[in-house]
């Protein structure tokens, strides 16, 4: 019976060609215009980036601080440091600065004895896009800040108890500068480390994930809005007659739905060959079990909730907050650290694999059908529970 209801339903939704295409190009254009202002917008903004820098310390270490940060070479195009005397509430009213360092007085000193004195810092919020990069740019350098006095602390740790007074204060001066050149001396080091430990995309790589994750479940979701299953009272008499079982009409469901995003996901695969130079096969597997997940959320959600209204709701939430615990709406870095797990991140993990490293992601494919597993047998579990109730 599974069969004749799937090819029922298929023809249902074969019969209405021009509902599948507006469910096709709706979620298309709606996302390019709304992607288009966010661009258009993003661009202006991050043409020029300025940061104000006071310090009140006046030190070398502060000095070479600036300089190393200025001195990036990945954002020095973008930003742009400004060295000013004053106070932070002089320039908190000019909109044109996307924000404000403040280097207390004392800084190095409190570096020398092994404490860290916060670095004031104030983003302008009328600048979102532009903050942001400021804000990673100095989250970078709080590190490189906090190795160097690690440094120095374990110096002074094991050579403490062996120097007069004179030569710990000129030990420790000598390595809070030389730990500092270390740890802001850091470009090669930092990009070595890129390309082996950090799995992270690029902007636009990052950019195309979030882009047709955001495409393919806006579509999923209009699609589930439109066709949403119609049997009319007769036919469900008939098929209560046949023994057919609520579990066979999911099967069905999960079928026909697995149909169209099958067919969605192959021609977003093609298309993707344009901008990125990937596996068309990788590519398309991973795309598809994203679907797959999408696909058993929904019917997960349809059987824990009677009104439609509540498990399109519900489907959305979880289905959003999947696409962001795992890396595919945004980078792996804004993540915070409580949710930072790499099961979780199978998704980021798999594009990765498959766009930067050239190679076939098969312990996040393995990850991502562990889930979809798991899943299928909670989805088990409720219909049965809830067969056996009525």
């Amino acid at each position: 019976m599974i069969g004749p209801y799937y090819t029922l339903e298929l023809k249902r939704l074969l019969r209405a060609p021009f509902l599948l295409l507006a469910v096709v190009l709706f979620p298309v254009l709606l996302l390019s215009i709304v992607g288009l202002v966010i661009f258009q917008s993003m661009q202006s903004e991050l043409e020029h980036v300025e940061l104000v820098v006071i310090d009140d310390d006046q030190t070398f270490e502060t000095n070479a601080l600036i300089e190393q940060l200025a001195g990036d070479e990945t954002l020095n195009d973008v930003i742009t440091f400004q060295k000013k005397q004053g106070s932070v509430n002089d320039y908190r009213e000019q909109e044109q600065i996307a924000g404000i360092i403040h280097i207390p007085d004392g800084f190095t000193a409190q570096l020398r004895q092994g404490h860290n004195e916060p670095i004031g810092v104030y983003l302008n919020e009328s600048q979102p896009f532009a903050s942001q990069l400021a804000r990673l740019l100095l989250q970078s350098g709080q590190g490189y800040i906090t190795a160097a006095q690690s440094g120095v602390n374990t110096v002074v740790h094991f050579q403490e108890d062996q120097l007069t007074n004179d030569e710990r204060s000129q030990l420790v001066q000598d390595m809070t500068l030389h730990f500092t050149w270390l740890a802001l001396g850091r470009n090669q080091l930092f990009d070595q480390q890129s390309l082996t430990d950090v799995k992270s995309l690029s902007w636009f790589e990052q950019g195309y994930v979030a882009g047709v994750s955001l495409l393919l479940v806006s579509t999923y979701f209009l699609f589930i809005l439109l066709f949403k299953p119609v049997t009319p009272h007769g036919i469900e008499e008939r098929l209560r007659t046949l023994k057919f079982t609520r579990f066979k009409q999911i099967v069905g469901e999960g079928l026909l739905h697995s149909t169209f995003l099958l067919s969605y996901v192959f021609m977003i695969a093609i298309l993707s060959i344009i901008w990125l130079d990937v596996h068309v096969v990788s590519l398309f597997i991973q795309w598809m079990l994203v679907a797959v997940m999408f696909i058993v959320i929904n019917l997960l959600m349809n059987n824990l909730f009677r009104t439609f209204s509540l498990k399109l709701m519900f489907t959305a939430v979880v289905t959003l907050n999947w696409l962001f615990v795992s890396g595919a709406l945004l980078p792996v870095a804004f993540i915070p650290d409580y949710l930072s797990v790499s099961w979780l991140q199978a998704v980021q993990s798999g594009f990765y694999d498959i766009i930067q490293a050239k190679s076939v992601p098969l312990v996040s494919w393995l990850q991502v059908v562990v889930a979809i597993m798991l899943l299928v047998g909670l989805l088990s579990l409720i219909i049965r529970q809830r067969s056996e109730s009525s």
